[in-house]
């Protein structure tokens, strides 16, 4: 391979498109092009030597191009060499999925070859140095982490092999002076104190020369203002795994220390402002889990009532009960004087909601370096999981309209204008009738599936709220021409976490049940807990649901109407992760459950706490009227529910 080359690795089940690209690559002189017409093999080779890069074909038997490309990220060895797809697939998915997972740039074949591997090998280098340049970015914020690490002050790093200098922005505010570019330590030589700076050039030198591997000292350096401050230094040479050797310093004010008592607890007041103003909850815990020190973060963070306090409380009771054996892990190494990498958490606050968090923590040990608890920094990722379910939805959503208005929509007009022909050429009025109301059929079904649209459209979009169903069922019932049906509203004064659309889902099951329940008399509406979790119910004595439909209904196109009624309705709960079923008996009645999990519902006189259930609350207190549609309940007569046919428009 030419000196300063790229090693290319070039996959593609095409040979003479293979010949053709390592000869346009090679020609430029600036990469070595290694072919193979298969994902297998490629990987297989990757295992043995370093590519620079890697460009790939999406098509291919056998693996394709993104599980080409999924394999090397998720390899460790490989992850971070840039890679390319490079393939005649236009489709926007193919895009969106080869950039989510990992993809330096994708680039679609067509036109021009020269132009077309021109753009390539631009791509390529463009690639390579962003790589390179993330690599030295992350190497960069890994040495000053680690020196900053030494005294939580300012700190510096000299590479004796590069002779290059980085200065933290601590450095700057510990020595008075604005931040600005210096070539190395020596500049700043001028603000030590005549009296200390001899020693302290020594000192230095005899580390840079490698004549010992570590010093610490004080001395004393002159701000711009005139003040004399007092510094902590403390250095040390280290030898990286490739021979590299960098000197880390860092440098410490302590000019408090040498002042009295009252100066100290000033110092110790302004670290824990700076605790207070930490985004994140710190928590300080024995090594049995007991939290003996809490920032004022943690109050918020797990919604802790007013006098309560977190210090005292074992921290695996924060913990959702699955995820406990992987702290327990963790603390087991924190006993072992070891730290433990970062680790995503299901916590639960004290009022049983759960949220995600991620949780950083090392050992804390005393002067005389024994291991006596753990500190943990637990930081809220809640939004961020948000996001991607989010982001997901969103997907679902984009794809199941795209089916409706491409499929469901255009094959009605298709069947329309058949209609219309046959309706031209008929001469026959009773046969041109029967024609007409089909196609007054049909066009109603559209306007249903368009107005379907609408409102999956807007689902999610909105913030779930606190919503009463009792309250939602009496809006609802004055929409529906329920007749005679009696009716009453059993939910009581419970409330729940849903998406505004809910009152969509209470539309659909009482209209359906009015709609298609035969011989449909009454309907009852109730809650019922169970395990923690919230029932909230809806049944009938109508004709109910055959067995083998209980599942499918639920399933777009199944059902009366456009069977798009409790598709919807199952997709609006599933925002807030509400869950619905049918558990009624055919033959004698319909009943439609909307499961509401522990902390997505209230409800008044009911208290509920961390503990070890699998819900997450500890012995909650159900009231003695759970709202089981009581005979007593107001009756009004216009209310609709579950059903036999319960298949909503």
């Amino acid at each position: 391979m030419p000196p300063g080359s790229s090693l290319i690795l070039y996959v593609d089940d095409e040979p003479m498109l293979l010949e053709i690209g390592k000869l346009f690559l090679e020609r430029s002189g600036e990469c070595t092009v290694e072919t193979h017409e298969s994902a297998t093999s490629a990987l297989s080779r990757l295992h043995r030597s370093r590519f620079d890069a890697i460009i790939s074909d999406y098509q291919m038997p056998g693996m394709d191009g993104l599980e080409f490309l999924k394999a090397v990220r998720s390899d460790p060895d490989l992850h971070d060499i840039p890679f390319i797809l490079f393939t005649g697939k236009g489709r926007e998915e193919v895009v969106i999925s080869a950039i989510s997972s990992g993809a330096d740039f994708y680039l679609q074949k067509g036109g021009d070859v020269g132009s077309q591997f021109a753009e390539l090998l631009h791509k390529i280098h463009q690639a390579i140095r962003r790589r390179e340049s993330e690599r030295a970015v992350t190497e960069n914020q890994s040495l000053l982490s680690l020196a900053e690490k030494l005294t939580g002050s300012g700190s510096w790093i000299h590479d004796l092999s590069t002779g290059r200098t980085i200065f933290s922005d601590g450095f700057f505010a510990v020595f008075g002076v604005e931040k600005t570019d210096v070539s190395d330590f020596f500049s700043f030589h001028d603000q030590i104190h005549p009296d200390d700076r001899v020693r302290v050039r020594k000192e230095q030198e005899r580390l840079l020369r490698g004549e010992e591997g570590a010093s610490e000292d004080e001395y004393r350096i002159i701000h711009p203002d005139g003040s004399i401050h007092y510094i902590h230094a403390v250095r040390r040479v280290t030898t990286g795994p490739e021979g590299d050797q960098h000197l880390f310093a860092s440098v410490q004010d302590i000019t408090d220390r040498k002042q009295d008592q009252y100066e100290i607890n000033h110092a110790h007041d302004l670290y824990q402002s700076l605790i207070n103003a930490s985004p994140d909850a710190i928590i300080i815990a024995d090594l049995s889990g007991e939290i003996i020190f809490a920032s004022p973060r943690v109050a918020g963070l797990f919604r802790l009532q007013s006098g309560d306090s977190a210090t005292g409380e074992n921290i695996l009771s924060w913990i959702f009960p699955e995820d406990r054996p992987l702290a327990i892990s963790c603390i087991t190494r924190h006993q072992q004087g070891e730290e433990a990498p970062p680790v995503i958490y299901r916590l639960l606050r004290s009022d049983c909601s759960i949220f995600s968090a991620e949780v950083h923590s090392a050992p804390v040990h005393d002067d005389t370096g024994t291991v006596t608890g753990f500190v943990a920094v637990i930081r809220d990722n809640s939004e961020k999981v948000s996001q991607n379910e989010a982001l997901r939805r969103a997907n679902t959503k984009l794809n199941l309209l795209s089916s409706i208005t491409r499929h469901d929509i255009l094959n009605k007009i298709t069947a329309l204008r058949l209609y219309c022909s046959l309706i031209r050429e008929e001469e026959d009025p009773a046969e041109n009738q029967a024609m007409l109301e089909k196609v007054e059929d049909m066009a109603g079904i559209i306007s249903t599936l368009v107005a379907f649209t609408g409102h999956y459209q807007n689902l999610g979009i909105n913030t779930a709220q606190w919503i009463s169903p009792g309250e939602v069922l009496e809006k609802t019932r004055e929409l529906i021409d329920s007749g005679d049906v009696r009716m009453n509203n059993g939910f009581s004064s419970v409330r729940i976490v849903a998406d505004p659309l809910f009152e969509k889902v209470i539309y659909n099951l009482l209209d359906n049940a009015v709609r298609y329940g035969e011989g449909l008399t009454t309907i009852r509406t109730g809650y019922d807990l169970t395990a923690g979790e919230l029932i909230l119910f809806i049944e009938d004595d109508g004709g109910g649901i055959e067995p083998a439909l209980k599942e499918k209904i639920f399933e777009r196109n199944v059902g009366h109407g456009t069977g798009l009624g409790l598709y919807l309705s199952r997709e609006i709960l599933s925002v807030t992760d509400l869950r619905i079923r049918e558990t009624g008996t055919f033959g004698i009645g319909a009943r439609f459950e909307i499961l509401v999990p522990v902390q997505m519902f209230e409800i008044p006189g009911m208290k509920k706490g961390r503990g070890s259930g699998l819900s997450g609350c500890e012995k909650p207190c159900y009231p003695q009227n759970q709202g089981k549609g009581d005979e007593d309940a107001q009756d009004h007569g216009d209310d609709p529910a579950g059903d036999a046919g319960l298949l909503t428009e």
